[in-house]
């Protein structure tokens, strides 16, 4: 078997396992038993604040606002924690450094260097220090077009709305969604690197034979520790931010009177406004809508407002979701949420890095256009296809 072959096939399996150990086995087993028990603690509380009678109000916004939303992003922590911890051994024991050595040659063909394989690879656990660690290329064509690719990477804020969805719709095939997924964002990545840049570019840094060692366990666990804490104040600040907004949306109407249909709310009138835009691509639910919107703060958000906006625990989430989707229509709102405009902070680290908001306008736009053509195409193929069946 020639060399190249063979590094490109470790390649391949090191990423494959990547994903079995945090997405079905190790994350999967970890996910459950917190999501269990977040939702003991929240029937616990919701007991001891009916005991002490708090205003109605107050308890339906901790129960059915904060509770659902911020845990049903808190489930997913062993998850991000599995992503880091093996990115982290990946990068401390060298390989992450050999790998752009091996990619190289297929990355000059894109026209990029192979160094760029790295910030690429970062952009799985986040794209906010992958683009901070793309900022360090040495050319300056490498670091704008490598920050134009990291967010169709599948960033780990993501992987609340996929195990949720997946979960539902697909849970006999975890892994080959999944793997459909994340293969779908990468070959995003490649045309658009195609699309916007020449290849045949020299190759510009040389060949490393390996130069393994042993991994710095300490700078292992300080990479998962900053990161867990990290997703950890996100969900105690924007998730948390959200769902209250979410839930005063959800509960009362312009008349500032509170509602008992959700349908009558202030969040329904903003989701169904948006809702034609969507119903092209199979989720034209006012639910579904709002959901997306409120991503563009953070991608966990996503499901905490379905799960706020419907008022459902994340046991009853399933049956809603299955009243919003069909499995066809999930999947195109899966690759909505892959390939739409990454989060505000995503957007103002790019600025901060280029030194201009025109960059940041530029991935936006090219983002919500690749995210609803993808989705738009996906859906009407789908539906076609099923239709000959």
């Amino acid at each position: 078997m020639p060399k190249a072959v063979k590094e490109y096939l470790i390649f391949a399996a090191a990423m494959l396992a990547l994903f079995e150990l945090t997405f079905n086995t190790l994350g999967k087993m970890l996910s459950t038993l917190l999501a269990d028990a977040l939702s003991r603690t929240t029937s616990c509380l919701d007991e001891l604040l009916s005991e002490t009678g708090v205003n109605p109000a107050f308890r339906d916004l901790v129960i059915n606002g904060i509770c659902p939303g911020v845990g049903s992003v808190l489930a997913f922590v062993p998850v991000i924690g599995i992503l880091f911890f093996l990115l982290g051994i990946l990068q401390e024991t060298g390989y992450l450094a050999e790998a752009a050595s091996v990619m190289e040659r297929p990355f000059n063909r894109l026209g990029l260097s192979g160094q760029c394989v790295i910030p690429l690879v970062m952009g799985f656990g986040c794209a906010v220090p992958a683009v901070l660690s793309a900022s360090s290329l040495t050319s300056h064509t490498d670091r704008v077009r490598t920050i134009r690719l990291i967010p169709f990477i599948s960033c780990s804020a993501r992987l609340p709305i996929y195990g949720m969805f997946i979960s539902c719709f697909f849970p006999h095939h975890r892994i080959s969604v999944l793997l459909i997924l994340y293969a779908a964002g990468i070959l995003a990545a490649i045309v658009t690197a195609l699309v916007t840049g020449t290849s045949g570019t020299e190759c510009r840094i040389p060949s490393h034979h390996k130069h393994y060692h042993k991994p710095d366990m300490h700078a292992v666990m300080s990479l998962v520790s900053r990161n867990i804490i990290g997703f950890i104040r996100k969900a105690f600040t924007v998730i948390f931010t959200a769902s209250v907004l979410i839930w005063y949306l959800r509960s009362y109407n312009f008349d500032l009177q509170p509602v008992s249909d959700s349908s009558e709310s202030i969040l329904a009138f903003c989701g169904r406004t948006a809702a034609p835009l969507f119903a092209p691509l199979g989720f034209g639910d006012w639910r579904a809508a709002a959901a997306v919107i409120a991503g563009l703060t953070a991608k966990e958000a996503v499901i905490s407002t379905l799960v706020v906006a419907s008022s459902v625990s994340d046991q009853t989430l399933f049956t809603m979701l299955s009243d919003i989707f069909t499995p066809l229509s999930a999947f195109s709102f899966l690759i909505f949420c892959l390939l739409y405009m990454p989060c505000i902070a995503t957007l103002c680290t790019v600025r901060n890095v280029t030194g201009s908001w025109r960059e940041s306008l530029l991935m936006a736009i090219l983002h919500i256009a690749a995210a609803w053509c993808t989705s738009f195409a996906v859906y009407n193929v789908g539906t076609f296809i099923t239709g000959l069946i």
